[in-house]
């Protein structure tokens, strides 16, 4: 069923990125000026530097710097390499609907709707994976990967009402450690430093 609808998937997601976000990566000189985390990341060595889409996205650095991947709204996560892993990804139908609901959200600039903590515990976790739980990985460290999954869930489910408070603008922003992952919260964006390496979240885009 997954690869037979494989293609069609792809085409509503091209279609509703193009409509509603516009991607845009770029590698240059990194900038001096200072700002609150994006979708980018960050290498070992100057000056190369990448970014990914204002919202929906997330980065996973790894190898010390020297290895980075950009992902948007969980298309990249790879249900084999989430079986092989013992990992319960989200059914590519519900990764699309997930992010079609976000897109349209976005679109009408619901930051309400898009921060509320039942949808958020949904989101973020199909977010994130899309970044570590794909085969250009090549060989994966299981363990660290199911670490990682499990620590993002647990942190997504017992910290949804208080992502939801930074995010709008509410509370200051938090730091919190579960298990080998440290999470910082800003406003629209999440930072995960873990083992298996360091991802960063821009759930929506600045203001």
């Amino acid at each position: 069923m997954f690869r037979s609808h494989n293609c069609q998937y792809k085409a509503i997601a091209m279609y509703l990125v193009s409509a509603v976000v516009g991607c845009y990566l770029a590698f240059g000189i990194v900038s001096a000026q200072a700002q609150s985390p994006v979708c980018s990341c960050t290498f070992k060595e100057a000056p190369w530097e990448a970014h990914g889409t204002k919202a929906a996205c997330t980065t996973i650095t790894r190898k010390s710097g020297t290895s980075c991947e950009i992902e948007f709204g969980g298309l990249s996560a790879d249900p084999w390499v989430a079986s092989a892993l013992g990992i319960e990804a989200a059914d590519p139908r519900k990764v699309y609907e997930v992010l079609e609901t976000f897109l349209r959200l976005l679109r009408d600039n619901d930051r309400a709707a898009l921060t509320q903590p039942t949808f958020l515990s949904t989101a973020l976790p199909i977010f994130m994976r899309g970044a570590y739980l794909r085969r250009s990985h090549g060989e994966l460290n299981a363990g660290q990967a199911r670490s990682l999954d499990q620590a993002i869930k647990t942190f997504t489910d017992k910290y949804s009402d208080q992502i939801n408070k930074v995010f709008l603008g509410s509370a200051s922003e938090f730091s919190t450690t579960i298990d080998e992952a440290s999470f910082t919260v800003g406003r629209g964006y999440i930072v995960v430093k873990h083992p298996f390496g360091i991802l960063v979240t821009r759930y929506l885009p600045e203001e």
